[in-house]
């Protein structure tokens, strides 16, 4: 975890890294790196002095999933052997460790041994500080990388391994050890690390000194006043880098890309070269392929070879291509094996005409990761190694270069970035940024904010004492960040600042390649164009066929809308009329329902009146038999009132008158 990981969790900022871009770019940079996309937070100014230093609390499990990633890889890989770069003996992994304490002191309780002591942490962060926990795992993973077990022949006492003043070992000062722990990405392994990568020595070849360094030149090393650019001296740029493009700019130098075979380099230095002056940049390399019929000391059918930057007067030129004309007329050459060697191409003696060639070449003549084997530099492309080596061609680089130095480089000259930006893009895929593309009169450009860059959120490895600002002022160094003049004003405080304070503080001032670029254009290059236009015309051609099938398929689609409507119309109307219809039927239903239950009720009047009929009928049978016997009771009453009328007429008759 970086530094900068606090901030961004404090601040809600995004977090990015550079992380496998290539082959060449340590996973530690990317503590120069800041969020994809977002802006510099104003918020982050008000933040930095009352920031806590320690880094914020994560999980403990975080920190124990990583460690335990690190003790697996740790014990898959103990029995592998492998070097110790500070006194050459050969141990195995599991054994390193107590190696490291036992011989040289380093405290591996609060220190990596990886990186022999040069990061360090308090007691207990292991299990606290994810940044520790991942540090140690990186650190291992490319620790197996490059001390991998080199031949026999390698390991030897150092004072005679390695040239006087060539090697620099690690140092265990506080202040470079500061410097490591708080710059990472001026610390990648392979740059402290031997300078053979498990090649063998040539004893013969050491007594021609082509692993002896060539001496300083004071055309390169001299003081050029407030106007000189410093850079950092951990980026591998040190003090002459301004120098030379100076010396470029000037046009009083010739610059020349030279290579040498090692089994040449005794001619190569006995000649009187008065005129030519060495740039620091070199580098030994085998990427050669021997043609065939060709011997050589190098295994595999290798050729090993130095490249040299140098620079010549232009009055001295004629002189200098005269001697290397010489020297390229003799034909054979005999070894210590007494074998022929047919001396093609022996040496190489390419001009550098612009900046940014002698940008380039300076660059590949200070990677680990370059190689002049077309086959080599297509498997590093695809991110493998030649065999068991996976550095590259080169090894015993005189003066290694970080990982975003180029942009330093590019800084020196006008139209670098913008010679930086074309050449990684040139050949880009066009339907990458396809739909971010404008149109400029006869030109197509896309804003850099779409373009996929690794190094777009670096900062230029400038000196601590620097501070851009975008104001002129008299005898300031100047730099160009993609066509802009930037002026660096020396302020003194800022070389006591820390290194996370200092990187924020650059950020502010605008020394970030990425913060005021995000609007610029890059203009596509011809080819480009052509392409685009065949595009533009291709993909309008397909536009306009979508179009007009878009347009039929509209009147088709309104075609079959008009016939579904009319379709629903017609269902609408049948269900209308089932509907309708079963109305019709209930009501059908209704009304036999109806007349069922009428007819119902009149049999069941029916029958009551039938009822009330025959209880009438008896009644009036009753009534006619009460009448009948009233009849007759009458008519006995009648005979017997009768009969007593008859009985009292009788009676009275018979009474005397005087009774009477």
């Amino acid at each position: 975890m970086d530094p900068l990981h606090d901030v961004f969790v404090r601040e809600g900022l995004p977090s990015t890294s550079l992380q496998g871009g290539h082959r060449g770019f340590h996973p530690w940079e990317s503590y120069y790196l800041w969020g994809e996309h977002s802006e510099f937070s104003p918020r982050l100014s008000d933040n930095i002095e009352r920031r806590c230093p320690c880094p914020p609390p994560v999980k403990v499990s975080q920190c124990r999933r990583v460690m335990a990633s690190f003790h697996s890889q740790l014990a898959r890989h103990k029995h592998k052997r492998v070097y110790c770069c500070l006194c050459r003996a050969e141990v195995t992994v599991g054994c390193f460790v107590s190696h490291v304490q036992e011989k040289h002191g380093v405290l591996c309780a609060t220190s990596c041994a990886f990186c022999y002591g040069q990061f360090r942490w308090q007691k207990g962060d292991v299990v606290r500080d994810l940044r520790v926990a991942h540090h140690r795992k990186r650190c291992l993973e490319s620790f197996l990388k490059t001390h991998r077990q080199a031949p026999r022949q390698c390991f030897e006492d150092v004072s005679t391994a390695l040239p006087e003043g060539d090697e620099t070992p690690i140092s265990s000062s506080p202040s470079e050890s500061e410097a490591y722990e708080f710059c990472p990405i001026c610390y990648e392994p392979h740059r402290n690390g031997p300078r053979m990568n498990g090649r063998t020595r040539n004893e013969l070849w050491e007594t021609y000194g082509f692993y002896d360094s060539l001496p300083e030149d004071d055309l390169f090393f001299r003081d050029c006043g407030p106007k000189h650019v410093r850079f950092s001296e951990e980026s591998g740029l040190g003090l002459c880098t301004h120098n030379i493009f100076q010396c470029f700019r000037l046009d009083e130098y010739a610059f020349y890309h030279v290579m040498v075979r090692a089994c040449l380099w005794q001619d190569f230095r006995q000649q009187n070269w008065s005129e030519v002056h060495f740039l620091p940049y070199s580098t030994l390399c085998d990427g050669l392929h021997l043609d065939e019929g060709e011997e050589t000391q190098r295994d595999e059918g290798h050729i090993h070879h130095r490249h040299l930057m140098i620079a010549v007067k232009r009055e001295r030129v004629v002189s200098f291509k005269e001697k290397w004309r010489r020297l390229t007329r003799i034909k054979r050459e005999t070894l210590d094996t007494g074998g022929p060697v047919r001396r093609q191409r022996d040496k190489l003696c390419v001009s550098v005409h612009t900046a940014s060639h002698l940008m380039y070449a300076l660059v590949y003549v200070s990677r680990p990761w370059a190689t002049c084997d077309a086959p080599c530099a297509t498997t590093l492309a695809r991110g493998g190694g030649r065999g068991n080596d996976e550095t590259g061609s080169h090894y015993w680089i005189f003066r290694e270069l970080s990982s975003c130095a180029h942009l330093a480089l590019a800084a020196l000259f006008e139209g670098g970035h913008e010679t930086l930006v074309s050449k990684r893009h040139r050949d880009s895929n066009l339907a990458n940024f396809y739909e971010h593309v404008e149109r400029a009169n006869q030109h197509w450009q896309v804003r850099l904010k779409h373009l996929a860059m690794k190094e777009k959120n670096c900062v230029l490895p400038l000196a601590r004492e620097y501070e851009m600002s975008d104001t002129w002022a008299e005898d300031c160094p100047v730099v160009y960040v993609y066509g802009r003049a930037k002026y660096l004003k020396c302020v003194p405080e800022l070389g006591k600042l820390e290194y996370d304070a200092w990187l924020r503080h650059q950020l502010r001032t605008g020394n970030h390649f990425w913060s005021g670029l995000r609007d610029e254009y890059y203009v596509l290059e011809h080819y480009q164009t052509r392409c685009m236009n065949t595009l533009k015309q291709v993909v309008d051609g397909v536009q306009n066929t979508f179009a007009r099938k878009e347009v039929l398929l509209q009147s088709v689609i309104g075609q079959l809308k008009n016939e579904m409507s009319r379709h629903v119309a017609e269902k609408e109307d049948i269900l209308r009329v089932v509907a309708e219809s079963q109305k019709h039927s209930e009501a059908m239903v209704l009304e036999r329902e109806t007349a069922r239950n009428g007819e119902a009720k009149a049999r069941k009047g029916e029958a009551k009146a039938q009822k009330r009929i025959e209880a009438l009928v008896r009644k009036l049978v009753t009534t006619r038999k009460d009448v009948a016997k009233a009849q007759k009771r009458i008519r006995h009453l009648e005979a017997e009132l009768k009969s007593v009328a008859e009985e009292r007429l009788r009676q009275s008759e018979e009474r005397p008158i005087s009774e009477q």
